[in-house]
Order: structure tokens, then C-alpha cells, then sequence
């Protein structure tokens, strides 16, 4: 937070440079101990696995996988869905932006029409975020360095050593295999956005390792109001922890009207049946048009 007036720290824009634009089994594993002490976590996929969101932009991330060791024509669901969705002079919020290699693809994707409000509360994650967004001369990205939730307050940070895209502010991220970070802001977006007079969103992504429903509670007005089309990765320490994760983010959704969608089964999620949904991605959509196609 901004001491001097109680504001997210916030880049506004940077001055353009001329850059072109299936289901976990809930019971207890062997495994779970250690699970626990890995505190949540989303679906790992090794970088060489993925698309390169961030192919054509300089990134500074110096944990990110090089763009000639990703294998051609090798993508998951997600991204296949990200790229499938019709963005241009859109408003995405990029919510736990990390390094900022989703915000680059989405910037590419809305266009100089449209913009990307970028969040990160890890300090030395923001800073770095702010180097790829400067350093490719990025014009349409706002850049907020906090955090999102229920309410406001401020919270610890852990994550594991040498790993900075497990930062979580989630009460299971305190394990003994993970260290404090630092003590970030934490602000509910319906309180944040007209504060900061933020665009209305058309889309959101939230990848935040295990705040997900808190989030979402502390969106509601604005998720009510604008109707955007929200993607949502589910993270949590165990098994068990995920299917409820699900559960508690498609009850929230459910509640304000949207249709929900596990992305990696294309299977429908609903209160009382959101276990599919423990790994991987929900889409939400108010509107009846069906989830986009996949690639």
C-alpha cells in the first residue's frame, strides 16, 4: 500500500515504444503428508510442456522456459481456450498476473482498444512484472500491486524457496517448506475497482494458489454488475482441498446466475458436482452461448 494515501502501488502505463501490439479421488493418499507440506498448488506442467504465452516479447523472468525449448504445437486446454476467446478491445483483469507473461498475451489479444488491469502482491514479483511490461514498451497494462480478497486487511505471504509462482496468502501456504515473503495488501475488487476508477471488465483470470473463493466473495457486486466471463484455476494442498475449493468457488458463481465449465473435460460444474473440477480450470459464463471451441 501506498503509505502516503492508502492506495495499491500502481503503474498506470508505460509510454509505448513502438512494440507491436478428471477428478482427484478425495480420499487421503500417501502422499499427502508431503502434500500438506507443499501447501497449495495448482496443476504443475513443466514450461516445456505449455505454449509460450509470451512468444515475440522480451522476458525478464529468469525462471522462465526459453521460447526454443517449448515444444511446437503443444498447448493445454487453457491456453487453447484463452486463445479461442474474442478479446479484441476487451477489459481483462489479470488477477495474480506473477511475471506478467499472461498480461503480455493479453495485451497482444485486447489490442490498443482494449486494456489489462494487471494484480501481484509479491513485492519482488511486481517489480519484476513492471521490468517486462516497461521493457517491451507495453502501453495498454495497468499494474496494481496488491492483492484480492474478502475483505480488507494485510496478510503474510509464503512461498516455497526458488519458487516464486507458488506465493500464496492462503491460511495452508504456512508450512514448514515454505517461507514468509513479505506482508502485502489485501483489498475486495468491489471496493478497489470504483475507488480506482478501474474499466469494467469483460473478462477475468484468476490464478491466485488457493484464494480463489475469497476472491470471488469479495467481487460479487462486480461480477453482478458487469457480467464478465471469468476463468478460474482451482488450487489446493491436498486432494480434498481442491474438491472443496471447487465446490466453494462454483456455489459462489452459481449464485450470481453464471454456467460453469471444467476446461480440461469440458464437462458441466454445478454446486454438488464441482469434484471434476479439483484439477485444472473453471470457466464461467453468464450469457447461454456455450464455452468457446477448442483448437
Amino acid at each position: 500500500m501506498n503509505k502516503r494515501n492508502g492506495q495499491p502501488r500502481q503503474i498506470d502505463e508505460v509510454p509505448s515504444q513502438g512494440s507491436s501490439s478428471p477428478a482427484a479421488d478425495a480420499r487421503p493418499s500417501r502422499l499427502g503428508g508431503w502434500r500438506n507440506l507443499l501447501g497449495p498448488l495448482g496443476r504443475y506442467r513443466p514450461g516445456w510442456l505449455r505454449r509460450d504465452l509470451a512468444a515475440g516479447f522480451h522476458n525478464c523472468d529468469p525462471l522462465a522456459v526459453p521460447q526454443w525449448a517449448h515444444l511446437p504445437d503443444v498447448s493445454s486446454s487453457e491456453e487453447r481456450l484463452l486463445a479461442a476467446l474474442p478479446l479484441s478491445g476487451k477489459v481483462v483483469y489479470d488477477i495474480g498476473a506473477h511475471a506478467g507473461a499472461y498480461s503480455l498475451f493479453f495485451s497482444r489479444r485486447v489490442g490498443p482498444a482494449g486494456s489489462v488491469v494487471a494484480f501481484e502482491p509479491s513485492p519482488k514479483t511486481f517489480a519484476l512484472l513492471c521490468r517486462n511490461i516497461e521493457s517491451n514498451g507495453v502501453a495498454n497494462v495497468r499494474l496494481l500491486e496488491c492483492a484480492l480478497g474478502r475483505e480488507s486487511t494485510r496478510r503474510a505471504l509464503y512461498v516455497l524457496p526458488g519458487m516464486p509462482s507458488t506465493a500464496s496468502l492462503a491460511p495452508e501456504a504456512r508450512t514448514p517448506f515454505r517461507r514468509r515473503s513479505a506482508v502485502v495488501a489485501i483489498e475486495p475488487l468491489d471496493a478497489l475497482a470504483p475507488r480506482l476508477d478501474l474499466p469494467k471488465p469483460d473478462f477475468i483470470k484468476i490464478d491466485v494458489e488457493g484464494m480463489e473463493a475469497e476472491v470471488l466473495a469479495g467481487a460479487t457486486d462486480t461480477l453482478r454488475r458487469w457480467r464478465p466471463d471469468v476463468l478460474v484455476e482451482i488450487h489446493g494442498a491436498t486432494p480434498h482441498a481442491r474438491k472443496a475449493q471447487a465446490e466453494r468457488v462454483a456455489v459462489l458463481l452459481a449464485r450470481l446466475g453464471y454456467g460453469l465449465t471444467h476446461v480440461e473435460s469440458r464437462s458441466a460444474v454445478a454446486p454438488g458436482r464441482a469434484a471434476v473440477a479439483a484439477v485444472g480450470h473453471v470457466f464461467a459464463r453468464v450469457s447461454r452461448r456455450p464455452i468457446p471451441q477448442l483448437a
